[in-house]
């Protein structure tokens, strides 16, 4: 049985209108979207196009507003089985925000959310790993967030995918050592960049995030021009047919889709 997924950072919903031209188009039977709009309306807008959501888990406030991670499916392929929000330790950057908007955040954490899913026409099981992991952080924080994944549960039988915005810029090696010490290997490895670091991307945000971003981007432009892989898909107990990277521009990043065969 053939499936396909899609992993999009959306970009504080900036991108999030234009998803749906993308699910008629491409028609991926899972979707996991990072920096979404968490509300209500916002996550049930999706259902008019034969998605269904798997669940959803708040990670960070922002402009007011609550951001996280959501996994959807298509009901005719897929059995929702259960789903649970992993806690992620935050950092410097997140723990400053916390105890700024003390009375706002209420204790809201970066999340990994884990979902099963039944294939209806096998039966099988395949347990989908969204997670967006601390941007302004150094890797040994990533590395302790991905470890909060039990990964010693991962090196049992059984379909997984670990997908996302991973935030690791640069040292992956640390990443793909671990991901290849559970045996999972990565669907986006044919991918160098999924990335990019748009001037006018952050043009409706305020003064104080547009001049973060700025100073950001002039460093990151520094070393690795002005693309960048964060993005990644890996898997294991599947086979992996093809991995593509969607030019669709909403986003400072890029939409990233994978066939696999169960």
């Amino acid at each position: 049985m053939k499936f396909t997924l899609l992993t999009y950072n959306v970009l504080f919903n900036k991108a999030f209108p234009r998803l749906p031209s993308i699910l008629e188009q491409y028609q991926p039977d899972i979707v996991c979207l990072q920096e979404v709009d968490t509300s209500e309306e916002n996550l049930n807008k999706l259902e008019k196009y034969g998605y269904r959501l798997a669940d959803y888990a708040n990670c960070f406030i922002e402009f007011g507003k609550i951001w996280g991670v959501a996994t959807y499916f298509k009901p005719d392929k897929f059995n929702f089985l259960n789903s649970k929000p992993i806690l992620l330790s935050n950092g410097f950057y997140e723990l400053l925000r916390m105890i700024i908007r003390m009375f706002k955040n209420k204790g809201l954490r970066r999340t990994i959310l884990k979902t099963n899913l039944d294939i209806k026409l096998t039966k099988k099981t395949v347990t989908v790993y969204n997670l967006h992991l601390s941007a302004i952080s150094l890797n040994s924080l990533r590395i302790k967030q991905l470890k909060k994944i039990d990964l010693d549960e991962l090196d049992k039988d059984g379909s997984v995918i670990l997908t996302g915005d991973f935030n690791f810029p640069i040292e992956r090696k640390k990443l793909e050592d671990i991901m290849n010490k559970y045996r999972l290997k990565e669907a986006t490895h044919n991918l160098f960049y999924t990335m990019r670091f748009p001037v006018t991307a952050f043009n409706q945000f305020g003064f104080i995030y547009r001049l973060l971003y700025f100073l950001f981007s002039k460093v990151v432009r520094k070393i690795w021009v002005n693309e960048v892989k964060l993005d990644y898909i890996f898997y294991r107990g599947l086979k992996n047919i093809s991995t593509q990277r969607l030019d669709y521009n909403d986003s400072d990043h890029f939409p990233i889709l994978s066939k696999f065969e169960l």
